[in-house]
């Protein structure tokens, strides 16, 4: 009953963090309505192509890298993999609190037959932690481009613009010119946050290796450090999260063997530099002349602003996100608008349709889907993972 509250709550406090988020947007966009219409119609969407095709190419690569953590576990058939993969992250999408990440291994478990603790220390599992190598990637990629872009030390201010040219300037183009001058105040700010904390990503990669080779190498240790870790907790509990445990340093077994390290860190770094790639597509067909490295910081902050708790699909945070990012280059509130509800779209609609011909294909039930992956999580036994 209490995990029930729990959930609930956390599902309140989503949805009114999007709420708050969409609020803030439509607020931002008082008075730019048309502005975005126009942004709308004189878009070239031939630049949807590149754009949701190189989504589509993460997603396979993510499938990819998934087989390659249950190497040494199973030989798992790429079709259930492909499944489980797409009514996941459909789920995500449509469901509040991500039931997508232990939907995702019990479709791999039902259709596959691996363990269901064997799978959710694969998916979310491992993918978690490289995941997180590869936002690590992600923002060490920002802030080069950051730092390649920065003006050198000593350079002169811009001038400004002359006293008449300023009394003779329209109220359109002064509220252009404020708009620019709060969006490059943003974009320094961000600057020196990122360049002066660039170092801190990099040890972080560093040290995440480094635990996932201690794990690996040890998993004795690590086992018996997470259950003294988790003792504090009600015993159905603790037995549940330390069988997960053993389940996910059971597959570390393929950090034994480089070649599979490197073949999913280079699958990681080529999952999260499809993010600004598309960002950067989408953002050339609403003609936004931002740099590359203006697709780096949206693609940044974006993943910054999912990662809290919200409503289904991302609502309001992720276009809020969006449309703040390009701006600090520049952009004029209503295409920003425009291109953050378009990038949206791009981001969750095919996977939720795929993810939807998936679930109909297979016959499932989606709330029925989440409600068995979850008792299958409450129920791994603390000896591990066993096979069905």
């Amino acid at each position: 009953m209490k995990k029930h509250y729990k959930r609930l709550l956390l599902v309140a406090v989503g949805i009114l963090i999007s709420a708050a988020a969409v609020l803030y947007f439509i607020r931002g966009m008082r008075g730019e309505w048309a502005a975005m219409g126009k942004a709308f119609t004189g878009a070239n969407y031939l630049y949807l192509v590149p754009s949701v095709g190189l989504i589509g190419v993460m997603y396979a690569l993510r499938m990819l890298r998934w087989r390659v953590f249950l190497d040494p576990i199973a030989k798992v058939p790429y079709s259930a993999i492909a499944s489980a993969t797409c009514i996941g992250f459909m789920a995500t999408c449509l469901l509040p609190l991500r039931p997508g990440e232990i939907i995702r291994p019990y479709v791999l478990h039902r259709k596959s037959g691996i363990s269901f603790g064997h799978a959710a220390g694969t998916a979310p599992g491992l993918e978690r932690v490289f995941d997180l190598m590869g936002t690590c990637f992600l923002l060490l990629l920002t802030w080069l481009a950051l730092w390649a872009r920065s003006a050198p030390a000593g350079a002169p201010p811009r001038p400004a613009a002359p006293a008449a040219v300023q009394a003779v300037a329209t109220p359109a183009a002064g509220s252009q010119a404020s708009e620019r001058e709060n969006g490059e105040a943003r974009l320094s700010e961000f600057v020196k946050t990122v360049v002066g904390r660039g170092v801190y990503f990099a040890v972080l990669m560093a040290v995440g290796l480094g635990a996932l080779s201690a794990a690996a190498f040890f998993p004795a240790a690590m086992l018996k450090l997470a259950g003294f870790v988790l003792g504090f907790l009600p015993r159905s509990w603790n037995e549940a999260l330390v069988g997960l445990v053993r389940s996910f340093l059971q597959a570390l077994g393929f950090l034994k063997s480089p070649g599979r390290v490197a073949a999913a860190l280079l699958l990681t770094f080529a999952i999260w530099f499809c993010y600004p790639v598309s960002t950067y597509s989408l953002a050339r067909g609403f003609g936004l002349h931002i740099p590359f490295a203006g697709a780096l910081v949206a693609q940044s902050v974006i993943t910054a602003a999912v990662a809290a708790p919200q409503a289904p699909g991302f609502i309001g945070t992720f276009h809020k996100a969006a449309q703040w990012s390009v701006g600090m280059f520049g952009v004029a509130t209503g295409d920003a608008g425009a291109f953050a509800m378009m990038l949206w779209a791009v981001n969750v609609i095919p996977i939720t349709v795929v993810g939807l011909g998936f679930l109909s294909v297979e016959r499932l039930n989606l709330l029925r889907l989440a409600q068995a992956s979850r008792r299958a999580a409450d129920e791994i036994p603390a000896g591990g993972a066993k096979s069905p």
